[in-house]
């Protein structure tokens, strides 16, 4: 949203909304920015304190004129310590991924021999992956009668219409006719 100001119409007009002196101005918004605000956060905060709009991309210019940026992994760790960014610590990645059980090779080749090498739902022969049909984690098992060969594309499809049908309230099973 650009401003109908120019840029020392929209200054003086911050400053006096603010309340601070036109010499001021670059003070108080290296404050802000040391304070922990990130450009656009300064950028929202003068909106609200003033109903003026000044871009974050003007107030990044500001800090960085004189010599106030962050580096990427500062900036990151700032978000996460105001709670704009959630990270997952690498146990709890590492613990999912031990969690996230394998079919062996073996029971796999059998299934895509038994179903012929083909997508049982498109009949597609590349791309194919070995299927639970009711998911583990709703209580289904890697015994044969539970695996199926689907393609990626057919696999991809029945989680999103599982998804779909789980939030307005449809089956849970993981079945997918």
């Amino acid at each position: 949203m650009p401003s109908k100001y120019n840029g020392k119409e929209l200054r003086v007009l911050i400053c006096t909304g603010l309340e601070i002196g036109i010499d001021e101005y670059e003070n108080f918004i290296r404050k802000l920015y040391r304070d922990g605000l990130s450009g656009q956060e300064v950028s929202e905060f003068i909106e609200r304190e003033t109903g003026e709009f000044i871009s974050p991309r003007s107030v990044q210019r500001i800090v960085k004129k004189h010599g106030e940026t962050r580096s990427v992994s500062e900036s990151f760790q700032n978000a996460m310590d105001r709670g704009r960014v959630v990270w997952q610590p690498e146990e709890d990645v590492a613990r999912r991924t031990e969690a996230r059980h394998q079919i062996n090779r073996g029971l796999r080749m059998r299934i895509l021999e038994r179903d012929g090498f083909k997508c049982v739902l498109c009949g597609a022969g590349e791309l194919l992956q070995v299927d639970h049909i009711v998911a583990r984690r709703n209580g289904g098992s890697d015994e044969e009668e539970n695996l199926r060969t689907l393609c990626i594309d057919c696999n991809i499809g029945k989680r999103i219409v599982e998804k779909e049908s789980v939030k307005s309230g449809g089956f849970k099973s993981g079945v997918v006719a």
